[in-house]
């Protein structure tokens, strides 16, 4: 992190616990930094969060927001509480119940109609926006982190998740546009953080759309999507690139590579990215990550690598608003 830091970039940090963030908000202080911390979770993962830190001597911040995302949406699309059927593993949690058994109970599709709304209303996570501005100039550009809820397997879960994705594409649009009260014009963006999808799902592909729900449909993932007119559309008209991908030509191999206690193979792909909106910003470098697993010295973490997740650098340029 010293060398992001004496390169003078912005960085985005998820599953930050109460522990670390303390050391590094002294960290960052002692090089000139200003730190945004957002803590969602609970006390068996620390009270985890993401936080977002930049050079102060080279970025101005002319706004910032911390949200729930799940705060974000109109309270007509939730499904009003009731007392329902009987919990799917009666009074223990779905960890509770892997815990006992020292197996992970099988997958199971929703109970009834909207479970995947319940399931996205009941997560916590929050997002961090910052309107920026290089010192020096007049032009804006807005950074946003995430950390997308961990939900693999059922329709339901995917569905839950791209709630999520359009949830937090339509925030950050909100926030990237203009502002006659505030003075602020239209700005690109950079979004980064653990997404927890892979390449290619409808969870990527509707965050590549910049949250067209009908081009995800048109991709033969319709099923996935269902429902998400119900949340309203402000979509990326352009779109969002990877900067991975825009540089590379492709995705990288992998950017997790951990092995869990229940787990008898390492979990090994793709779920990291830094996103921008295509036209004033642009890609001029990008560290490549190993090209197979067998060079990577996985799984991590371990001695050479602090995080079970790798870190992605990106160079954007940000060209002066086309006045023509």
């Amino acid at each position: 992190m010293q060398t992001a830091v004496d390169d003078e970039r912005i960085i985005a940090l998820q599953e930050v616990d109460l522990e670390w963030a303390g050391k590094l908000h002294t960290f960052f202080s002692e090089r000139g930094y200003a730190v945004v911390f957002a803590q969602y979770g609970k006390q068996m993962n620390g009270y985890m969060g993401v936080m977002m830190a930049w050079p102060t001597k080279t970025f101005e911040a002319l706004d910032v927001e911390i949200c729930r995302l799940s705060d974000t949406a109109p309270k007509r699309v939730w499904p009003k509480s009731d007392s329902g059927p009987l919990a799917r593993f009666g009074y223990l949690t779905y960890q509770g119940l892997t815990e006992i058994l020292g197996c992970r109970p099988p997958e199971m599709e929703a109970d009834a109609e909207g479970g995947e709304w319940k399931l996205a209303q009941g997560r916590m996570n929050e997002a961090i926006f910052v309107r920026l501005r290089p010192r020096g100039t007049s032009c804006d550009f807005c950074a946003a982190t995430y950390h997308m809820p961990c939900l693999f397997g059922t329709t339901e879960k995917v569905r839950a998740v791209n709630i999520h994705s359009q949830l937090l594409l339509n925030r950050l649009k909100q926030f990237a546009s203009p502002d006659d009260k505030k003075g602020f014009q239209d700005a690109p963006v950079a979004l980064m953080g653990d997404f927890n999808i892979k390449p290619g799902t409808s969870s990527y592909n509707l965050i590549e759309s910049g949250g067209s729900v009908s081009s995800v449909s048109k991709q033969g993932s319709r099923d996935e999507v269902l429902g998400l007119e119900q949340l309203p559309i402000v979509e990326f008209p352009d779109g969002l690139k990877s900067a991975y991908k825009d540089f590379h030509g492709q995705e990288p191999l992998f950017t997790n590579y951990a092995l869990s206690g229940m787990s008898k193979e390492a979990f090994v792909d793709t779920l990291d990215y830094i996103w921008f909106s295509p036209g004033r910003l642009k890609v001029v470098a990008c560290q490549q990550l190993p090209k197979d697993k067998e060079t990577a010295n996985g799984p991590f973490p371990n001695a050479e690598e602090p995080s079970d997740h790798l870190p992605l650098h990106a160079t954007l340029r940000l060209s002066e608003r086309n006045t023509a």
